[in-house]
Protein backbone atom coordinates (compact mmCIF):
# COMPACT_ATOMS: atom_id res chain seq x y z
CA UNK A 1 0.00 0.00 0.00
CA UNK A 2 0.99 3.64 -0.50
CA UNK A 3 -0.08 6.72 1.39
CA UNK A 4 0.66 10.17 -0.05
CA UNK A 5 0.34 13.58 2.56
CA UNK A 6 0.07 16.77 1.13
CA UNK A 7 0.81 19.80 3.57
CA UNK A 8 2.45 22.74 3.03
CA UNK A 9 3.20 22.89 6.50
CA UNK A 10 6.81 20.92 6.89
CA UNK A 11 6.11 20.06 10.89
CA UNK A 12 2.53 18.58 9.60
CA UNK A 13 4.53 16.41 6.91
CA UNK A 14 6.28 15.54 9.76
CA UNK A 15 4.12 14.26 12.16
CA UNK A 16 1.46 12.96 9.79
CA UNK A 17 4.45 11.01 8.11
CA UNK A 18 5.53 9.96 11.37
CA UNK A 19 2.24 8.61 12.90
CA UNK A 20 0.94 6.68 9.84
CA UNK A 21 4.61 5.80 9.34
CA UNK A 22 4.45 4.03 12.29
CA UNK A 23 1.73 1.48 11.56
CA UNK A 24 4.46 -0.13 9.34
CA UNK A 25 1.49 -1.77 6.65
CA UNK A 26 1.91 1.34 3.77
CA UNK A 27 4.89 3.15 2.60
CA UNK A 28 4.21 6.80 2.97
CA UNK A 29 5.33 9.43 0.45
CA UNK A 30 4.74 13.52 1.93
CA UNK A 31 4.97 16.81 -0.57
CA UNK A 32 4.28 19.97 0.24
CA UNK A 33 2.97 21.16 -2.61
CA UNK A 34 -0.61 20.09 -4.39
CA UNK A 35 0.82 20.83 -7.67
CA UNK A 36 3.29 18.61 -7.00
CA UNK A 37 1.23 16.08 -5.95
CA UNK A 38 -0.97 15.89 -9.23
CA UNK A 39 2.03 15.40 -10.80
CA UNK A 40 2.92 12.71 -8.73
CA UNK A 41 -0.07 10.91 -8.44
CA UNK A 42 0.01 10.81 -12.57
CA UNK A 43 3.01 8.63 -12.06
CA UNK A 44 2.31 6.32 -9.09
CA UNK A 45 -0.87 4.96 -8.11
CA UNK A 46 -1.24 5.63 -4.41
CA UNK A 47 -4.01 3.43 -1.92
CA UNK A 48 -4.80 6.79 0.21
CA UNK A 49 -4.14 10.35 0.12
CA UNK A 50 -4.52 12.90 2.82
CA UNK A 51 -4.46 16.38 2.56
CA UNK A 52 -4.53 19.87 4.04
CA UNK A 53 -7.60 21.79 3.53
CA UNK A 54 -5.57 25.47 4.30
CA UNK A 55 -2.80 25.23 1.06
CA UNK A 56 -1.33 28.41 -0.73
CA UNK A 57 -1.34 27.26 -4.45
CA UNK A 58 -4.66 25.27 -4.41
CA UNK A 59 -7.02 24.49 -1.46
CA UNK A 60 -7.47 20.85 -0.57
CA UNK A 61 -11.08 20.67 -1.75
CA UNK A 62 -9.52 21.82 -5.46
CA UNK A 63 -6.98 19.45 -5.15
CA UNK A 64 -9.66 16.58 -3.95
CA UNK A 65 -11.81 17.46 -6.97
CA UNK A 66 -8.71 17.14 -9.40
CA UNK A 67 -7.85 14.03 -8.27
CA UNK A 68 -11.22 12.48 -8.55
CA UNK A 69 -10.97 13.78 -11.72
CA UNK A 70 -8.78 11.36 -12.75
CA UNK A 71 -10.37 7.55 -13.21
CA UNK A 72 -6.98 5.92 -11.56
CA UNK A 73 -8.15 7.97 -8.33
CA UNK A 74 -11.84 7.73 -8.30
CA UNK A 75 -12.40 5.07 -5.65
CA UNK A 76 -9.15 6.39 -4.07
CA UNK A 77 -9.72 7.29 -0.30
CA UNK A 78 -9.15 10.47 0.22
CA UNK A 79 -8.59 11.96 4.33
CA UNK A 80 -9.18 15.99 4.46
CA UNK A 81 -7.16 17.38 7.48
CA UNK A 82 -8.44 20.28 8.44
CA UNK A 83 -8.54 22.95 11.50
CA UNK A 84 -11.96 24.46 10.43
CA UNK A 85 -15.37 22.69 11.49
CA UNK A 86 -17.69 24.61 9.14
CA UNK A 87 -20.31 22.35 8.13
CA UNK A 88 -20.05 24.48 4.49
CA UNK A 89 -16.30 23.41 4.24
CA UNK A 90 -17.32 19.79 4.56
CA UNK A 91 -20.19 19.53 2.29
CA UNK A 92 -17.95 21.37 -0.56
CA UNK A 93 -15.43 19.00 0.61
CA UNK A 94 -17.26 15.47 0.47
CA UNK A 95 -18.96 16.95 -3.00
CA UNK A 96 -15.12 17.20 -4.17
CA UNK A 97 -15.00 13.70 -3.25
CA UNK A 98 -13.64 13.49 0.31
CA UNK A 99 -14.26 10.62 1.89
CA UNK A 100 -13.02 11.21 5.47
CA UNK A 101 -12.12 13.74 7.59
CA UNK A 102 -9.64 14.37 10.46
CA UNK A 103 -9.87 17.02 12.78
CA UNK A 104 -6.55 19.16 13.79
CA UNK A 105 -5.11 19.04 16.15
CA UNK A 106 -6.06 15.39 16.13
CA UNK A 107 -5.51 12.27 17.94
CA UNK A 108 -2.84 10.07 16.19
CA UNK A 109 -4.92 7.01 17.74
CA UNK A 110 -7.53 8.21 16.32
CA UNK A 111 -5.69 8.93 12.58
CA UNK A 112 -4.03 5.51 13.14
CA UNK A 113 -7.46 3.56 13.10
CA UNK A 114 -8.75 6.15 10.07
CA UNK A 115 -5.71 4.99 8.01
CA UNK A 116 -6.13 1.41 8.80
CA UNK A 117 -9.54 1.41 8.24
CA UNK A 118 -9.14 3.09 5.01
CA UNK A 119 -6.02 1.20 4.03
CA UNK A 120 -8.24 -2.12 4.78
CA UNK A 121 -11.51 -0.64 2.32
CA UNK A 122 -8.72 0.01 -0.30
CA UNK A 123 -7.46 -3.43 0.13
CA UNK A 124 -10.80 -5.07 -0.67
CA UNK A 125 -11.31 -2.94 -3.50
CA UNK A 126 -8.73 -4.31 -5.07
CA UNK A 127 -9.39 -7.90 -4.42
CA UNK A 128 -12.79 -7.18 -5.70
CA UNK A 129 -11.59 -5.94 -8.87
CA UNK A 130 -9.00 -8.73 -9.18
CA UNK A 131 -12.05 -10.88 -8.70
CA UNK A 132 -14.20 -9.10 -11.25
CA UNK A 133 -11.61 -9.36 -14.07
CA UNK A 134 -10.67 -12.77 -13.12
CA UNK A 135 -14.77 -13.71 -13.64
CA UNK A 136 -14.69 -11.60 -16.53
CA UNK A 137 -11.71 -13.68 -18.33
CA UNK A 138 -13.52 -16.52 -17.30
CA UNK A 139 -16.93 -15.79 -18.76
CA UNK A 140 -15.06 -14.85 -21.77
CA UNK A 141 -13.38 -17.88 -21.71
CA UNK A 142 -16.78 -20.03 -21.80
CA UNK A 143 -18.37 -18.25 -24.04
CA UNK A 144 -15.53 -18.99 -26.61
CA UNK A 145 -16.08 -22.53 -25.66
CA UNK A 146 -19.66 -22.49 -25.78
CA UNK A 147 -19.65 -20.32 -29.64
CA UNK A 148 -16.94 -23.12 -30.83
CA UNK A 149 -19.29 -26.00 -29.18
CA UNK A 150 -22.52 -24.07 -31.02
CA UNK A 151 -20.23 -24.06 -34.12
CA UNK A 152 -19.35 -27.75 -34.33
CA UNK A 153 -23.24 -28.61 -33.32
CA UNK A 154 -24.58 -26.38 -36.27
CA UNK A 155 -21.99 -28.14 -38.94
CA UNK A 156 -22.66 -31.43 -37.08
CA UNK A 157 -26.66 -30.94 -37.83
CA UNK A 158 -25.73 -30.02 -41.10
CA UNK A 159 -24.00 -32.90 -42.31
CA UNK A 160 -26.53 -35.07 -40.82
CA UNK A 161 -29.15 -33.09 -43.19
CA UNK A 162 -27.41 -33.62 -46.31
CA UNK A 163 -26.39 -36.86 -45.45
CA UNK A 164 -30.63 -37.82 -44.64
CA UNK A 165 -31.08 -36.20 -48.05
CA UNK A 166 -28.62 -37.98 -49.70
CA UNK A 167 -30.29 -41.07 -47.81
CA UNK A 168 -33.74 -40.31 -49.15
CA UNK A 169 -32.96 -39.55 -52.43
CA UNK A 170 -31.33 -43.09 -52.76
CA UNK A 171 -33.85 -44.63 -51.48
CA UNK A 172 -36.08 -42.88 -53.53
CA UNK A 173 -34.16 -43.41 -56.32
CA UNK A 174 -34.52 -47.53 -55.50
CA UNK A 175 -37.84 -47.44 -55.10
CA UNK A 176 -38.58 -46.28 -58.32
CA UNK A 177 -36.26 -48.52 -59.96
CA UNK A 178 -37.70 -51.56 -58.32
CA UNK A 179 -40.86 -53.38 -60.05
CA UNK A 180 -44.24 -53.78 -58.44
Amino acid sequence: MHILIVDDSRSSLAFLGNIIGALGIAEVECLLSPRAALQRAEQAQFDLVLVDHVMPEMDGVELTRRLRGSPTYRLVPIIMVTSDNDRALRVNAIAAGATDFINKPFDPTELQARVTNLLALRRAQIELADQTAWLKREVEKATAHLVEREEEIIWRLARHRVSRRRHRAAMSRASHRSPV
